[in-house]
Order: C-alpha cells, then structure tokens, then sequence
C-alpha cells in the first residue's frame, strides 16, 4: 500500500510539473495576450495576410511601420497554418489588415483571442465588391461536363474572388482606409501618413491609366484570357477582359470537363493562358500546345506589386492582341 501511495504521490507530481512546464512554454511562445504599448518613437507594428498588402502599409506607414507578412510569396494560402515566430508577431501587432481569404476565418477570430488590443481592419468592407466569380467556360450553354460532379472546393463559383489586391482600381479604395487606422493609432504621424498616401495613390492611379490604356485598343473578340486558378474577376472587371478558368471551385476538370474547356478555348479563339506558382504545370502546358496558346506566369504574392501589375498587363495585353 505503501509504494502504492508513493507512486500515485509521484505521478500527481509530474502532472504538476508538466502543466507548469506547458503553460510556462505557451509564456515564452505567446507573450502578447495583453501586449504593452509600443513606445510612440517605435515603428507601428502591423500584420498583414499577403506581400501586396506590406507594399501598400509600408507607402503610407513609411519608417513608422513594423509590418509582419503571413503567407510569404511561394506559399500558399489555402493551406496556410501560421508559425510559432509569427503567433508571437501577431500577439505584438496593434493592426491587422484582411484580405478574406480562407485562412483567415480560421485564423482571425484566434489571432483576436490571442491579442485582444488588435484591430482587425477587412479590405472587403470598403471596396465595391464583385459578388460571384464569372467563369464564361461554366457559362457556356455549349460546354457540358463542367460541373460541381466534378469538382469541389470552397472558392467555388458561388463565393466571391478574395484577390481583391490584382486590380489597382480597388487598391485605390484601400489606401484611404489603411491611411484612417494607420492615422487613429499615431494621430501625431497623421499628416506624414497623409502625405505619403497622396503620393501613392498618385503612383496607383498612373499605373491604373497606363493599363487602361494598354487593353483599350482590344477588339472585342480580343478580349477573353484563360486562367488556371479562378483569382482575376477584379482585374478582368475594371479592365472590360473576360476571365475563364481551368479550375473550378479550385479543382481540375475530369475528362469531359476538359474536352468542354478546350473546345470553348477553340470556339472563342482564346490564345493566352495566365497561370501561377500554384498551378500544375504539366496541366498548362498540354492545355497552352494544345489550343496554342502563350503562358504568361504569374506570381500574385509578388511583394514587388506595381511591378508585377505592369509585367502581368503588359504580357497580357500583347498576347491578346496577336
């Protein structure tokens, strides 16, 4: 009875033990459940889901701003679970801006619990959004086959496209609001924050004209792209193109499906597939030979974003005018 007693005193003892070892390792990984004030001579931190989104905080924050990027280009958003280093970034963060993309619904709400004095700020809510995703290879009466037998996902047909950020036209929208939260939580930087969101709405608003200007000599038989992942119903919108997608509801088609796609690519004289880091390569490259269409390769995580709008528009807008 006596060792029995002892080995019970011994086993309650290490369940203390590992308890306190738990909760002293969840201190050291997760100091900012109830984060300090950053001094007002420290850069602002602020996290961000995508690269895109620091390209546009740190133009209006400039050297004020700290900013933690989520998913880093090359990664991908869908499956994205963030890490120990960035759980302790976050918990640091007096800001967060939301794009709406899936893994923020999952995120969000723990990031909230993890650092209450954050404030989550969503793109969504001061944009004009576009409700759907326009897919013409579905629409067609003429292409059988491509239907939800055959595919499912969540970033199906009936939500909405969340790449919000691959239309200047809607990043135009955002800066005011990146500018306000960036303003209320250093009302004394309000007017450098000010004036470098004039500055870059000037430089967003250029590129805007200039990439209107490329696709506004296209015939209208020129004017429909192939893409591989349904992600530019905001581009296509604000520039007048019609957008159709290998994928839908993020998955390939079958057999039939496939067959439909290519036949509507034939009918509508598609000759130009944009595709990106996530797509499968081997997928575009018989789709591109088989309707002779060109690649052009995207990177929509790209943190240089002005330059990859321009390379993306450019290509795109010569392919469509051969």
């Amino acid at each position: 009875m006596a060792t029995r007693s002892a080995l019970r005193i011994r086993l309650c003892a290490l369940q203390i033990a590992a308890g306190l070892f738990f909760l002293a390792g969840a201190a050291i990984l997760f100091p900012a459940v109830c984060p300090a004030a950053a001094p007002a001579d420290a850069p602002l931190p602020v996290a961000v889901s995508i690269p895109p989104q620091r390209c546009f905080v740190e133009q209006i924050g400039g050297p004020d701003v700290s900013v933690t990027v989520l998913v880093d280009k090359g990664r991908d958003p869908h499956s994205y679970e963030p890490t120990a280093a960035q759980m302790v970034q976050v918990g640091k963060a007096v800001l967060y801006f939301a794009v709406d993309l899936p893994f923020e619904s999952q995120w969000l709400p723990r990031f909230q619990s993890l650092n209450k004095n954050m404030t989550v700020l969503r793109h969504i809510d001061v944009i004009t959004r576009l409700h759907g995703k326009p897919d013409l290879a579905l629409r067609s009466a003429g292409s059988p086959g491509r239907n939800a037998k055959e595919h499912g996902h969540d970033h199906g047909l009936e939500g909405d496209d969340p790449h919000i950020w691959l239309s200047p036209r809607v990043v135009l929208q955002i800066i005011p609001q990146i500018c306000d939260a960036l303003s209320r939580a250093r009302p004394e930087k309000r007017a450098e924050f000010q004036a470098r969101a004039a500055a870059f709405t000037a430089t967003v608003s250029a590129l805007d004209a200039r990439m209107a200007a490329l696709f506004a000599p296209l015939p209208r038989d020129r004017r429909t792209f192939l893409t591989f992942h349904q992600g530019w119903a905001y581009f296509a919108h604000n520039y007048d193109l019609r957008e159709a997608s290998v994928e839908l509801q993020g998955k390939e088609p079958g057999p039939k499906g496939m067959a439909a796609l290519l036949d509507f690519a034939a009918r509508e004289k598609i000759r130009v597939v944009v595709t990106d880091p996530m797509a499968n390569a081997g997928t575009v490259a018989a789709i591109a030979s088989n309707i002779k269409a060109r690649v052009i390769a995207a990177s929509p995580l790209d943190p240089d974003w002005p330059g990859e709008m321009w390379r993306v528009a450019s290509a795109l807008s010569s392919a469509l005018a051969r």
